[in-house]
């Protein structure tokens, strides 16, 4: 068997050697299937032949008396068997009952954090919206009290200039009727 071996080394040394050498592909290829077929014909029959060797050393054989008393035995053994096995089986398929049951209940559990999972992230996307939104209202609250603050400015501004324009109008009237008063005069 080490025959074969050191003969495989060979083979794969050879291989590497005309891979560095960078040789054409199709020659190392051909080189390499044919060192692996070589390699495992001669490994493959060295496995038969101490295996052929094993089968014909041992073939042989003792004849045993066998009475009715052992066969009862046997028998009994047997029946004792079946009984265990019966109650094995029993068990087995209780298990296996016990089993389906369970993924049933892990499928179910992974089904409800599943759901919790989803209804978490539904959570926190509401409180984001809400957050966004309420932020939004304060920004709104606090630009409407801006403009309201600055309507009434305009508004007592407006007032302002009406009571200038009204006063402006007087003076003016007052000087007109001097000038007019003059020009009489």
């Amino acid at each position: 068997m080490y025959e074969q071996l050191y003969y495989c080394l060979y083979i794969v040394i050879c291989i590497l050697f005309f891979w560095r050498m960078k040789y054409e592909e199709k020659l190392l290829l051909s080189v390499s299937l044919t060192s692996i077929l070589v390699c495992a014909a001669s490994v493959n029959s060295n496995l038969y032949a101490k295996l052929a060797e094993g089968i014909s050393s041992t073939n042989s054989t003792n004849s045993v008396k066998v009475t009715a008393q052992d066969v009862a035995k046997a028998k009994a053994k047997v029946d004792a068997s079946k009984v265990d096995v019966t109650k094995a089986q029993a068990d087995v398929d209780k298990a296996t009952t016990d089993k389906k049951n369970a993924e049933d209940i892990i499928i179910k559990t992974n089904s409800d954090i599943t759901t919790a999972n989803n209804a978490a992230m539904i959570v926190t996307a509401q409180d984001t919206i809400i957050t966004n939104k309420t932020n939004a209202k304060n920004t709104a609250d606090t630009n409407l009290t801006a403009a309201k603050t600055r309507r009434n400015r305009c508004k007592t501004a407006l007032t302002t200039a009406k009571t200038d324009s009204q006063l402006a109008n007087q003076a003016r009237d007052a000087k007109q009727a001097d000038v007019n008063k003059n020009n009489r005069i």
